[in-house]
């Protein structure tokens, strides 16, 4: 009985095999497995598709971002004031009417290069020690126009140029006034005058050399 058993369920394999191994399409054999070609071809290309790497993405944008020019900014522009018309002058000043050494009361050109701007500080706040007195200065001329005319200073820095203090000066006919900066001496007789309820000193009946 088990034999005959055996022999049955060959015979039905060997017609499933039969089966699926041969059809009736005009002579076409259709394979229903892969052959090992087939199996090395996926594998093949499994594995090539493995070892591409993996595009970051950002990488196209890499490739063509290019680096923006430097922008240069444009200069800030400096504000200046324009240039002061001199008062009016009568001519070349005469030589004569400058001061002498002897009328000189305080010259200050001639004191240490450490004592001159505590001197020249003296002058512009303690007025009472010296008007009347005939003061020479050397400095830069510093022009500052304001509501109703122009002042016209001699500025004198400390030894550290961090610092600077000026005392005013109105010339006598015949001299033009400086530009702002130009290198000056001013001789003149210390006093003061009153304006919008201030008192300044100022040094009245000035010279002025340049240079």
């Amino acid at each position: 009985m088990k034999r005959q058993l055996i022999i049955l369920l060959l015979s039905a394999v060997l017609l499933c095999m039969t089966a699926c191994s041969t059809g009736t399409g005009h002579g076409t054999v259709i394979s229903q497995s892969k052959t090992v070609d087939d199996v090395l071809r996926e594998q093949a290309q499994a594995q090539s598709q493995q070892q591409l790497p993996a595009e970051s993405p950002t990488a196209a944008a890499d490739t063509f971002t290019t680096e923006a020019p430097a922008v240069t900014p444009d200069p800030v522009p400096t504000a200046t004031f324009a240039p002061v018309p001199a008062p009016t002058v009568n001519g070349t000043p005469d030589p004569s009417r400058l001061y002498s050494d002897d009328e000189i009361d305080v010259d200050v050109t001639k004191l240490r290069p450490s004592v001159i701007y505590t001197r020249v500080s003296q002058l512009a706040t303690m007025p009472e020690y010296f008007i009347g007195q005939t003061v020479r200065l050397q400095g830069n001329a510093g022009v500052f126009p304001g509501d109703s005319h122009v002042y016209y200073t001699c500025l004198v820095s400390d030894l550290m140029a961090c610092c600077q203090t000026g005392i005013e000066f109105s010339l006598q006919d015949g001299y033009a006034y400086p530009e702002a900066g130009q290198a000056i001496t001013v001789t003149g007789v210390y006093e003061t005058y009153e304006e919008n309820g201030q008192t300044y000193p100022r040094l009245r009946d000035a010279v002025i050399i340049y240079g």
